[in-house]
């Protein structure tokens, strides 16, 4: 889809799927993409926190364990409205990521997306405000190619969901993909 489309939504399964994570980090790891596109925006996670992510890939820790508990420290302070995932699958990535990104020159850069959302008044307009934290960082930041990363309806290019308003700003240039989620009951 990247050979035709600049940006690429993939819509995630529920959230709390923990699979599809390692397809995620498979695809985003594999040169070609590193090479390609280098640019992943999440719905998980507050983009005040873009830098906070930056800066903990950017330390040296001396084993898993600190690397765990830094990586559990930034999520305290940055991502609390995720402090009650009873899944690792997000946690499991962001440390991934961290040992793939870290002590290299050409990284992979995860965006987070969404806001804050202790302060609940604007959870009506949350697609709105998560594509405009995506769309003006694709064009203050010159970014030609990105993989967005959604959740269900998020991802969807009908009108009020954030795929709609990415592909509004950018006509023609985005694709979505549905994670498949059935499973046949063949016996």
């Amino acid at each position: 889809l990247f050979d035709e489309y600049d940006h690429v939504i993939l819509c995630e399964r529920h959230h709390q799927e923990m699979t599809q994570y390692d397809m995620i980090y498979d695809l985003v790891t594999d040169r070609r993409f590193v090479d390609r596109i280098g640019v992943v925006f999440t719905e998980i996670g507050c983009a005040d926190s873009r830098e906070a992510y930056k800066d903990f890939t950017n330390i040296s820790f001396p084993n898993d364990s600190m690397v765990e508990k830094g990586l559990a420290s930034f999520m305290m302070q940055n991502q609390s409205v995720h402090l009650l995932w009873p899944n690792t699958n997000w946690f499991d990535f962001l440390k991934k990521m961290y040992y793939f990104n870290h002590n290299k020159e050409k990284r992979v850069e995860i965006l987070f997306a969404d806001r804050n959302w202790i302060d609940r008044s604007e959870l009506d307009v949350r697609d709105s405000i998560m594509a405009d934290n995506i769309t003006n960082t694709l064009k203050q930041d010159s970014i030609k190619k990105s993989l967005i990363i959604m959740n269900y309806r998020h991802a969807y290019l009908t009108p009020g969901n954030c795929g709609a308003y990415v592909e509004n700003k950018f006509p023609r240039k985005v694709a979505n993909v549905l994670i498949n989620f059935a499973v046949p009951d063949i016996i």
